[in-house]
């Protein structure tokens, strides 16, 4: 099992074996849930998850359009988190298709429009892919859930 959230509304977890997610909610002394759980779900993990790393290549947004991640052909990535600060990541990226976890290993990091580089930003995502479906990819990180959906080659 793969821990993806723990706070004060319970824990998520992901079976990597069975590509299920478990979640449990903290219950009060009368047995009901003491909050309603706000954090955003992710579908059930497909239990056919075909993934290439053909599939990944091209242009990906958020719903938001605050976070565009660009995977190219030869292996680099291009990663601009909100667009209002312009957090740019780049670097090179890999997909291994057994764990089916898409690692971003970065090797700069600037922010725009000064184009300044910056120091103790993230040097590296590793995502877990939960689902691929109809051009939306789900991936979890740190038990953050990024939906992507493809916006071109």
């Amino acid at each position: 099992m793969e821990l993806q959230r723990f706070d004060d509304k319970g824990i998520q977890l992901f079976d990597l074996e069975s590509q299920q997610t478990f979640r449990y909610s903290k219950l009060d002394d009368n047995g009901k849930a003491t909050q309603k759980d706000t954090t955003a779900k992710s579908p059930e993990p497909s239990t056919s998850l075909k993934l290439s790393l053909s599939d990944l290549e091209g242009y990906w947004i958020t719903e938001k359009k605050d976070v565009v991640l660009s995977l190219k052909k030869d292996g680099t990535f291009y990663m601009d988190i909100d667009n209002t600060k312009h957090r740019i990541y780049t670097g090179k990226y890999q997909y291994h298709v057994t764990v089916k976890s898409l690692v971003l290993n970065v090797e700069e990091v600037k922010a725009e429009p000064l184009g300044k580089p910056l120091s103790g930003e993230k040097r590296k995502f590793d995502f877990k892919v939960q689902t691929f479906e109809n051009g939306v990819l789900n991936l979890t990180e740190d038990g953050e859930v990024w939906i992507f959906k493809f916006d071109g080659k």
